[in-house]
């Protein structure tokens, strides 16, 4: 054991040496370095923790890929604007919250073993909502049909965290949580480094004062991924976990919302300290989550869950107008940015080559009305008129 660690860091240690498999050293050593405290004296104790935690991260990444591939047992195909999953323990709600959206009729009362899914109509838009079978464990694979249940979750458009918070708000969702990273998931944005793989040419590092390492100890942690060419650049402050996501070529960076379910059972004057407990502990886990309370009796909770979904996605309605006629039941859904050239992809490819200019109607601003290209920018709200060449 180091000599220079302090006294209180001594059983994080021990339980490193301890620990027989990788995911347990990683935890381990996570503590351990999260319980060391930061001054010149622990700099290069913390460099060599970080370095060792790095080479573990790369084991695990192999030991993941070397697993046999799972059959999955069900699938769900994608429809609509957006695929919205809803993850949550038993009895959180989930399936009250299908029918409630999509004026479904899937039976309550009883743990749902397969995907159930509807369509939520809001606003011009079409959400393709998912209730996947219960969370009982941090480890999915103790879970059934986890990996299966995981896997559409990877591939949708957004997570929704079902939480009950008659049940105890932080334990549901730290299990959550653990299972989704359990699964090359997390839930935040890219981390601020580009990793661009060469079949020659060495190892090239651009923007080493926002690493964490040196280059020599890039190079090395590079090799433990086996990546011996390559660009890696850093365009922000990063930190060692930043460098591991961007080593793992199979994590998902997902969008997600916290549902607050069975508001009806909490009392009103209880309202913003189960929104306070619940802030807290996201604070601690994952950043910019957005927290929505619902209730299947409540109308305005359908329509800020709709709003809150159409938000985190960063999407855009845009109107068509066709002989002075707008069509209000549909509008064509886009991520931003988007262009006149997005909505003539979406409606039909020849639209692109017959195209002779667009007209754009927004009524928010001085000039209402405006003849545009191809490559204008669309803002929520715009009403387009099409014109093609015979």
């Amino acid at each position: 054991m180091v000599t220079n660690i302090p006294q209180r860091c001594v059983p994080y240690w021990n339980n490193y040496e301890e620990a027989k498999t990788t995911k347990d050293k990683i935890t381990a050593l996570e503590e351990l370095i999260a319980c060391i405290p930061k001054h010149k004296g622990t700099e290069k104790l913390l460099k060599d923790l970080k370095m060792k935690l790095a080479k573990l991260r790369a084991q695990l990444t192999k030991e993941f890929e070397s697993r046999p591939k799972p059959k999955f047992l069900f699938s769900v195909s994608k429809k609509g604007d957006a695929q919205v999953v809803l993850l949550g323990t038993p009895a959180s709600g989930k399936t009250s919250i299908v029918n409630s959206l999509c004026n479904a009729n899937y039976a309550t009362g009883k743990t749902t073993t397969k995907p159930q899914e509807g369509i939520f109509k809001w606003r011009g838009c079409e959400f393709q909502i998912v209730d996947l079978p219960p969370i009982i464990s941090p480890n999915i694979d103790k879970v059934a049909n986890g990996r299966a249940i995981m896997g559409i979750a990877y591939n949708a458009d957004i997570i929704c965290l079902v939480v009950d918070p008659t049940q105890g708000i932080e334990w549901q969702i730290k299990l959550l949580i653990d299972a989704i990273n359990e699964s090359n998931m997390v839930l935040r944005d890219p981390p601020p480094i580009i990793v661009k793989r060469l079949p020659r040419g060495g190892i090239t590092v651009i923007g080493i004062d926002h690493s964490p390492f040196s280059i020599e100890e890039l190079k090395e942690i590079l090799q433990s991924y086996r990546i011996t060419n390559c660009i890696i650049e850093f365009t922000d402050a990063a930190t060692e976990y930043d460098l591991y996501l961007a080593l793992n070529p199979k994590i998902r960076y997902k969008k997600a919302i916290v549902i607050l379910t069975k508001m009806d059972k909490i009392p009103k004057d209880e309202y913003s300290k189960v929104i306070s407990e619940t802030n807290n502990i996201m604070k601690n886990i994952a950043s910019k989550i957005n927290i929505t309370l619902f209730s299947i009796y409540c109308d305005k909770c359908r329509e800020f869950l709709g709003q809150t979904i159409f938000e985190t996605l960063g999407l855009i309605r845009i109107w068509t107008k066709k002989d002075g006629i707008v069509r209000r039941e549909r509008a064509i859904v886009l991520k931003q940015p988007a262009t006149v050239r997005k909505v003539c992809e979406k409606i039909h490819s020849s639209f692109i080559k017959r195209f002779r200019y667009a007209v754009v109607e927004r009524p928010s601003e001085k000039i209402k009305r405006k003849t545009v290209g191809l490559d204008y920018e669309l803002h929520d709200g715009d009403i387009i008129s099409i014109y093609l060449r015979d």
